[in-house]
C-alpha cells in the first residue's frame, strides 16, 4: 500500500450520517444523492363515480360505484368507530356498469362508521364516513 489520498464513496441511502475517526482514516457513511434521479409512478384511479346516501342514516344507506374504463374488483370493508369490522364484500365491477351495495345498520348503535372501497392490491381507493342517527 502507498502512500496517498483515497476516496472511496457510495450511496445505500441510509437517512442518518454519522463520522468516524481512527488516526488518518476518516469513514463518514450515511444520506449522499449527489446525482440523484427520480422517476414517478402514476396511480390508477379505480372509482370514477361514487355516491353514499342517505347521510346521516337512520338504519340503511346505499352506496352506488362505477368504475374507470376498466373492470375491477374491489372490497367495501365498513368498520365502527373503534375499528371493529362491520360488514365485508368483495365485488367485481364491469366498466361503466353502476354497482348498488346496500349498508345495512339497523342492528347497530347510532354513531359514526368508515366506509373504505379498496382496490384488488387492498388500497383505499375510496374513503368514506358515514353517520347513523
Amino acid at each position: 500500500m502507498s502512500n496517498g489520498t483515497y476516496q472511496v464513496s457510495a450511496t445505500v441511502g441510509e437517512a442518518v450520517v454519522e463520522t468516524f475517526t481512527t488516526g488518518t482514516i476518516i469513514l463518514t457513511q450515511g444520506f449522499q444523492q449527489s446525482n440523484s434521479n427520480s422517476t414517478s409512478v402514476e396511480e390508477l384511479e379505480v372509482i370514477a363515480n361514487y355516491k353514499l346516501f342517505p347521510n346521516p342514516t337512520l338504519g340503511n344507506a346505499t352506496l352506488e360505484l362505477e368504475t374507470t374504463n376498466t373492470d375491477a374488483d374491489v372490497s367495501i370493508v365498513l368498520y365502527n368507530a373503534v375499528g371493529k369490522l362491520i360488514y365485508s364484500k368483495t365485488i367485481f365491477l364491469l366498466k361503466n356498469v353502476k354497482a348498488t351495495i346496500n349498508l345495512d345498520l339497523t342492528n347497530h348503535s347510532s354513531g359514526v362508521y368508515y366506509v373504505n372501497v379498496l382496490d384488488s392490491k387492498h388500497q383505499l381507493a375510496k374513503g368514506f364516513q358515514l353517520v347513523k342517527k
